[in-house]
């Protein structure tokens, strides 16, 4: 797809790929010095995998469970059927 297409009007690249790179270098600025608290609200508003079930895969292990929330750091936590807690740091949402 393309940006013109998903907005439904003509993107000037140049101006938007300024703009783009001004945003970027603020929060990563803000982001390097309070770390991920500093978009853990933003992030949490727009994870839709929250309190839905999920699996993650870790190498060749995959668990299943409800996305419970994200922690301070960045993780997710999981609840599998048995109300065992999993903490990921790693691994891929499938």
């Amino acid at each position: 797809t393309s940006l013109n297409i998903e907005v439904g009007k003509y993107i000037n690249k140049e101006f938007f790929l300024k703009r783009l790179l001004e945003k970027f270098c603020l929060m990563y600025d803000e982001f390097i010095k309070q770390g991920f608290l500093s978009i853990k609200n933003e992030y949490e508003k727009r994870a839709g995998f929250l309190h839905q079930i999920v699996a993650i895969k870790v190498f060749d292990k995959e668990i299943i469970g409800i996305a419970q929330n994200i922690t301070d750091n960045g993780a997710l936590t999981l609840i599998d059927d048995n109300n065992k807690k999993y903490v990921f740091l790693t691994g891929d949402i499938l």
